[in-house]
């Protein structure tokens, strides 16, 4: 990630002025995806469910920086080089096969980014009041989000446990809106696993955010009850995923981590599917500089 931030801003006046959590965004989580297609054990011949991230990361640029379009092929353009090189200069051996769908990922990641960003840059004209700031109306305050959502977790009522795992996260966000978006993606996570499967939620911290990922294991549905309550509809995303206002709750999700300058990943995994809350550690600056060109303030 550091050789690609560094081609990044010499690439693009834009990116120059902007913090390493907001640049990095979602592609640590798209180089992850990357990674395991790569892996020895992966065996797969559908290409894996990126969706959402593409999404979201477009939704990200339009709503947190000076990009245009042209900035956001640009620099996945340059992801993209990097990751080939990378592979390359160390000789690791990559199937025919693993290539196309490396080619395939990247190549349908960026077309939903693109067509999000383009969306919300357009919505985001014609209704600036909708912008970062605006979404952001709750207090913050510093707390530990392993802590948080061990506690949840131990409120939420469930029959199988929840196994909570991974490093402390201390950081500024706002403690209500958190819980209730953890209990919104326990209960989302408990039913895309099915009833009485167990759930894993694991915390991981790197490039100055923190992504808080969990995983119902099993095949279950939106319309299977779980005991975690929440409303709003169901239905599916684009290969049986999810659609990130689909689940009872991933609305209000969405709301909160976009609030954080964060974002709502789902994606499909056999079994299961997985929630990614990806956030900033420190949410504050974009309640003090806002979207958008006031931004570049956040500096590393």
């Amino acid at each position: 990630m550091d050789c690609w931030e560094r081609s990044v801003r010499h690439a693009l006046a834009s990116a120059r002025s902007l913090g390493s959590p907001v640049l990095t965004g979602t592609f640590p989580l798209l180089l992850d995806r990357l990674c395991e297609v790569l892996t020895p054990m992966h065996d797969r011949t559908d290409i894996p469910d990126l969706l959402s991230l593409g999404a979201e990361h477009g939704y990200a640029r339009a709503a947190l920086t000076d990009y245009d379009d042209h900035a956001v092929l640009t620099e996945f353009a340059i992801f993209r080089r990097v990751v080939f090189e990378t592979l390359d200069e160390h000789d690791i051996p990559v199937r025919a096969g693993a290539r196309r769908m490396l080619h395939t990922l990247l190549d349908r990641t960026v077309q939903q980014s693109v067509g999000s960003f383009l969306d919300t840059a357009d919505r985001l004209r014609k209704e600036p009041a909708q912008s970062a700031t605006h979404t952001l109306a709750f207090p913050l305050e510093e707390c530990d989000l392993l802590e948080l959502v061990a506690a949840v977790a131990g409120r939420a009522g469930r029959a199988a446990p929840v196994h909570v795992s991974g490093a402390r996260a201390r950081g500024f966000w706002s403690r209500h809106a958190l819980e209730r978006a953890v209990l919104n993606l326990l209960h989302c996570a408990a039913r895309s696993g099915g009833q009485g499967a167990s759930l894993d939620a694991h915390l991981a911290v790197r490039e100055g955010r923190v992504t808080l990922t969990l995983h119902g294991d099993g095949a279950g549905s939106a319309s299977q009850p779980d005991g975690i309550g929440s409303g709003g509809r169901s239905g599916e995303g684009e290969a049986g995923a999810p659609a990130p206002d689909a689940m009872p709750g991933l609305s209000f999700v969405r709301e909160v981590a976009h609030g954080h300058c964060g974002s709502l990943i789902i994606y499909r995994e056999e079994p299961g599917t997985s929630f990614v809350l990806d956030l900033p550690l420190d949410a504050r600056p974009i309640r003090r500089y806002g979207r958008g060109p006031a931004l570049a303030a956040w500096l590393s």
